[in-house]
């Protein structure tokens, strides 16, 4: 009876093992594709915290950007009114907003050491520039 149930079976087995082949070969597919997800996920989560990073870095420079044009305007408004204190008001903002700046910007570029050098030269300027903002106005 064991033979003739065998026989029965047989060409179903046949077909079943034509059916595993895909089966084995999605499930590896599958398996590759998870391990990969795994390895590449890591870098692509570095690559996010450097891009944030450097957004966090652009956002600051824009910002020392207006701030020097602040104070540049109130040093000329101060000028143009023939001395009026009140104008000298986005002078005095933009001074201490470009400290502020300046040590985040040297803080989020500490890491490296090639643009903490550049942040440290861009700042000797920005101190001349404000050094000759404020000979303007106390010779005024």
């Amino acid at each position: 009876m064991f033979t003739v149930v065998f026989r029965v079976f047989s060409p179903v087995r046949k077909a079943q093992k034509h059916l595993l082949i895909p089966f084995f070969l999605c499930g590896s597919l599958l398996v590759g594709a998870i391990v990969w997800q795994v390895i590449h996920g890591q870098r692509l989560s570095a690559l996010e915290d450097r891009r944030q990073h450097l957004g966090q870095e652009i956002r600051v420079a824009r910002s020392l950007v207006t701030g020097i044009l602040d104070a540049e305007t109130g040093q000329r408004g101060f000028l143009l009114t023939g001395g009026r204190e009140q104008y000298l008001e986005p002078y005095t903002r933009a001074r201490e907003k470009l400290k502020a700046d300046f040590a985040e910007l040297l803080r989020l570029m500490e890491k490296d050491p090639i643009y903490a050098e550049a942040a440290q030269r861009t700042e000797k300027n920005v101190v001349l520039k404000l050094k000759e903002l404020e000979e303007t106005i106390s010779a005024f």
